[in-house]
């Protein structure tokens, strides 16, 4: 089961900090605090809490996505074919008038062209007012790559679930959309290495005056976060255990079996 707003997640987050700390990774609780943009009038730049969303499948779990992300996941999936998806630069006017398109309430189709559209979405994820892995978060996530030692897979997937909720269900969906898209690396070109080249900067944008070993290890962790997509976000029974058994938790499981209306990515 995928995180979710039914899980006590102030509990969640407590027992997360205790696990890296037995991995030897020490971190002291900080809540994030997303930025309030007010009336801000345009999808680009606008809080994930604040543009239009829809309700999706994923790994037999529902996820809450702006609805222009999963209009243009589905563009690209039906062009995963195409050679160099999010490498090619394709049109700035095109991408330019799409921008303006989306902002104004209208949705891609297939008559966009699909470079355009993976370019398009890159500016969407670079323009959000808190970047989709916040910098306490990468920090911490680099520290679990260099230190963490066998146990580092395991410490990274538990320090993305101090994110807020809604940006670990955009980055579970983002990175399967990738990892869909590396699987037909031999028509596109496009391999998990190749995507995370491309892809890091608009996931994880690096502070300023970053070294280029920073940048190496920011794209060492997308392409970890592409080829392991499926557990991105996902409670599992060890954690479960240490949850509460409440309402909220039975709440989830139930709602997890009402999906026969909602999209499946």
């Amino acid at each position: 089961m995928l995180i979710s707003d039914g899980i006590n997640h102030g509990k969640l987050q407590s027992i997360i900090v205790g696990e890296l700390k037995k991995a030897g990774l020490k971190h002291r609780l900080k809540k994030i605090i997303l930025k309030n943009v007010k009336n801000h009038k345009t999808l680009f730049g606008a809080p994930l809490m604040k543009v239009p969303s829809c309700s999706v499948i994923c790994c037999g779990s529902t996820l809450s996505i702006p609805i222009v992300v999963s209009e243009m996941s589905s563009v690209l999936r039906a062009n995963a074919h195409v050679e160099g998806l999010f490498r090619k630069a394709g049109s700035q006017t095109r991408q330019k008038d799409i921008k303006g398109l989306l902002d104004a309430g209208g949705c891609v189709s297939e008559g966009h062209h699909p470079i355009d559209v993976a370019s398009v979405l890159k500016l969407y994820l670079r323009c959000l007012p808190e970047p989709l892995i916040s910098a306490e978060i990468q920090d911490l996530l680099l520290r679990c790559r260099v230190t963490a030692g066998g146990d580092g897979m395991k410490s990274i997937l538990h320090t993305l679930l101090l994110l807020p909720v809604l940006h670990v269900h955009l980055l579970h969906y983002i990175m399967e959309l990738l990892n869909f898209i590396s699987s037909r690396h031999k028509d596109n070109l496009m391999d998990s290495s190749n995507l995370a080249i491309v892809l890091a900067p608009s996931i994880m944008p690096l502070p300023a005056a970053a070294t280029a070993q920073r940048l190496e290890h920011h794209v060492a962790l997308v392409k970890l976060f592409i080829e392991n997509s499926k557990h991105i976000g996902l409670l599992t029974d060890e954690l479960m255990s240490q949850l509460d058994d409440d309402s909220d938790i039975h709440q989830v499981r139930r709602k997890k079996e009402e999906v026969d209306h909602l999209t499946v990515c």
